[in-house]
């Protein structure tokens, strides 16, 4: 028999009291103990079930003590007068760096975890002078997050991104977790992704900045769009979430009295952008996806569009192609950015072919009959698809069949002739397909339902300002694959530098 190759002692052995201990013999003696307290609350006979369920729970309790022991053992070493770093972290509202802080008040608290409440005893620290500030060292020291842990905070931010806090709670229980109260969770979930909004300004530049476009890339495909969501009555423009990271973190709104949320669903068009890298045969490589609210200036999320082509344009050349609708508001916007971007020597604007085949639709319910109207389409989409100059001879055709309608189908008809005269350098169809470059806005109206749809627009469901924005930020990120790079920038905002005891330093 071979001999088994012992396993470093770097990666074999623990050191506990300048004592070398071996790690499997560590698992060993846990799983005595474990299988001991099984034994205690197992009935004889009992099925597969019970017994992972009980597992669970025993190593989930142990988890919850050990968590609760770690923060009372940071809680208890801080000493009576302390310096906190605002460097670099989420208190960063004021000049200066180091502050110093003494003891103020004690208390018990309770901190949230994945396996159950944690009671720990910690006080509270005041900044010299009558009028100072309090915060919490405890909690800037363990980065904890809305008082939860930090995998707390993480696994409800991406719970309240995808889902209502009750179905939440319903998974993260049938996981075997202990979560907290379903009104916590949705609150930790509107604090986190409030806060997510008002520091993005910040930390989105700091993730585009990392990242690396794909080498099968071909060509950047950008779009803006519009689309509706349910507001609870009573909202107004002015109770949209700030963009200044002070006003929310300062604290929560007070919530309105409910006769003045009771009444109508009140809809309200958001704005949605996306911008996709797209490989050699048009199909999307990475799809980032943006929402502002309706109220917001538009140009906020262009801006954002702006800066993911000029990211992907450093580091190679690449064909650029906006694909929207005929809205001309959200065109002039898009092109006065691509005008004023250094990087962007030109540019292709293609409408929406479903868009304009919506139009030629409206157009054969006017002058034609039931039986020329397939032919009579299969006749444009021939032309559009197959010429460059398709459009030409569509419009052609257009103004004929104008001749031969009453008056008023005729100043409807007119309409739709100079909707395709407007955007006739936008309809090279058979270019389009050529070159790659898609021809329908699939992209930005999926992320229409995917990123807004799926989520605010539930049977029921209206909405108050901060909790959309909120939970549209915290999704639109995911699907963006930021999540993980977004959320390691943003949890630091939720930590202090440095805090130590005035007179000492740490290395």
């Amino acid at each position: 028999m071979g001999h088994k190759p012992r396993r470093p002692a770097s990666e074999s052995t623990i050191t506990i009291d300048g004592v070398e201990l071996e790690r499997e013999q560590l698992i060993e003696e846990c799983e005595e103990a474990l299988e001991k307290l099984m034994e205690e609350r197992l009935e004889p006979g009992g099925n597969f079930e019970a017994y992972e369920k009980t597992l669970l729970e025993l190593v989930h309790e142990i988890a919850r003590r050990k968590l609760e022991r770690k923060l009372q053992t940071i809680a208890d070493g801080f000493a009576d007068r302390l310096l906190i770093s605002y460097k670099e972290d989420w208190h960063g509202l004021r000049e200066g760096d180091v502050f110093e802080y003494r003891r103020h008040a004690p208390g018990r608290v309770a901190y949230h975890s994945l396996v159950g409440t944690l009671w720990v005893r910690r006080d509270t620290y005041r900044e010299k002078g009558r009028y100072g500030t309090s915060y919490v060292p405890l909690e800037l020291e363990a980065g904890l997050m809305e008082q939860m842990t930090p995998a707390l905070a993480k696994s409800t931010a991406l719970g309240y991104a995808y889902m209502p806090p009750r179905q939440c709670e319903q998974f993260m229980v049938a996981s075997g977790l202990q979560p907290p109260s379903r009104s916590t969770l949705d609150r930790g979930g509107r604090d986190l992704g409030a806060y997510a909004v008002a520091v993005n300004a910040e930390i989105e530049p700091l993730v585009r900045a990392n990242e690396v476009i794909d080498p099968k890339a071909r060509t950047i495909a950008l779009g803006l769009d519009r689309t509706g969501v349910p507001m609870r009555h009573g909202e107004s423009p002015g109770d949209a979430l700030s963009h200044s990271y002070w006003d929310v973190r300062r604290s929560r709104p007070r919530p309105k009295k409910r006769a003045q949320i009771r009444g109508p669903v009140q809809w309200r068009m958001d704005y949605v952008g996306t911008f996709s890298l797209l490989d050699e045969a048009g199909k999307p490589v990475v799809t980032r996806k943006y929402r502002l609210p309706g109220e917001a200036n538009p140009a906020v999320i262009v801006e954002r569009l702006m800066a993911d082509a000029r990211r992907a344009l450093e580091q190679r050349p690449l064909t650029i192609a906006v694909v929207q609708d005929g809205a001309p508001e959200l065109w002039k916007l898009m092109s006065e950015a691509l005008a004023n971007e250094q990087l962007v020597p030109t540019w292709t604007e293609v409408l929406d072919w479903y868009h304009l085949d919506e139009r030629l639709s409206k157009c054969l319910d006017l002058c034609t009959t039931t039986q020329t109207r397939k032919t009579q389409r299969a006749r444009w989409h021939a032309k559009l698809l197959e010429s460059d100059t398709g459009i030409t001879n569509v419009i052609r055709s257009l103004r004929r069949q104008a001749r031969t309608l009453d008056t008023d189908d005729a100043e409807e008809f007119a309409v739709h002739i100079n909707y395709f005269v407007r955007n006739r350098h936008r309809t090279a169809y058979a270019r389009y397909r050529r070159c790659a470059i898609p021809i329908g806005s699939g992209i930005t109206e999926g992320a229409c339902k995917s990123v807004v749809g799926v989520r605010a627009k539930r049977s029921g469901q209206r909405w108050s300002q901060r909790g959309l924005s909120a939970a549209l930020h915290l999704r639109s990120i995911h699907q963006s694959d930021r999540f993980e790079s977004f959320w390691s920038f943003f949890a630091q905002r939720y930590r202090a530098r440095h805090i130590v005891a005035v007179g000492a330093q740490r290395a």
